[in-house]
């Protein structure tokens, strides 16, 4: 098995297996501060897959995050739906609050169509910082909660299109992935994830997502990404039924 030196417990070969992957646990804990409002969220049901659908991203009838991608849309409610390729789900639904909780109701095609499309950021921020070192961007520097980064500080880093907000998605424990016909070494993804969301100008931290991953790898936080508002996305289960919405107010 190949070894990466940023990590001695991390073996990386590519893209992980979707059947290494097949029974991956996923938990969330949000600590959000003051002005900021995190939520989990899920889908009423799966997300309908188009039918004859040969996409990436679409497998054994269900949308992947490995592949696929979420649609946000814009109007008088935030509007969610996922896609594949040119497969596109027929569910719709929109974010709304409810006696204080966040909720996802169906939306009419009429109401999809006139939405407008927010465009999503992933960009990363530049910088060099060691594992578990502070980042320095902008003339000032931002700590992740974990040991180390996924692969890259570039690669676990998201930044708002105005660059005014900053992810940092940071982890520790075990991943081992045997190389390709390595039956007889070992499989392990256990341990904790990170996520802190800063305010770029000022410093300040404005939320921490965290939580334990088992049977997956902890690359599904870096699938993250920023919408106006600002709000931060995080997928949260390999379906895309799960995901974490975090706004800054």
């Amino acid at each position: 098995m190949r070894r990466l030196p940023i990590a001695p417990a991390l073996i990386l070969l590519g893209a992980v297996p979707a059947s290494l992957s097949a029974q991956g646990r996923i938990t969330v804990d949000l600590k959000p501060e003051e002005g900021v409002t995190c939520t989990e969220l899920m889908t009423p049901k799966p997300w309908t897959v188009p039918r004859d659908s040969l996409q990436p991203g679409i497998e054994q009838n269900r949308f992947l995050y490995s592949g696929a991608h979420f649609e946000f849309r814009g109007g008088s409610r935030l509007l969610i739906s996922v896609g594949a390729g040119s497969g596109h789900s027929p569910d719709r639904y929109a974010i709304i609050q409810q006696n204080s909780k966040y909720t996802m109701v169906p939306v009419t095609d009429s109401e999809w169509e006139v939405g407008r499309v927010l465009p999503q950021s992933k960009a990363g921020a530049d910088g060099k910082a060691e594992n578990g070192k502070p980042l320095p961007y902008a003339s000032r520097t931002f700590a992740p909660s974990g040991r180390y980064w996924w692969l890259s500080p570039s690669n676990s880093t998201r930044l708002s299109v105005d660059k005014a907000h900053l992810a940092l998605v940071s982890w520790d424990g075990t991943v081992n992935i045997p190389e390709p016909f390595g039956i007889f070494q070992s499989t392990r993804m256990k341990g904790h994830y990170f996520v802190d969301l800063y305010h770029v100008p000022t410093g300040r931290r404005l939320a921490l997502i965290r939580g334990t991953f088992r049977g997956i790898p902890p690359d599904f936080a870096t699938m993250s990404f920023w919408i106006e508002g600002p709000r931060f996305i995080m997928p949260a289960s390999e379906d895309m039924r799960r995901f974490v919405l975090c706004e800054v107010r």
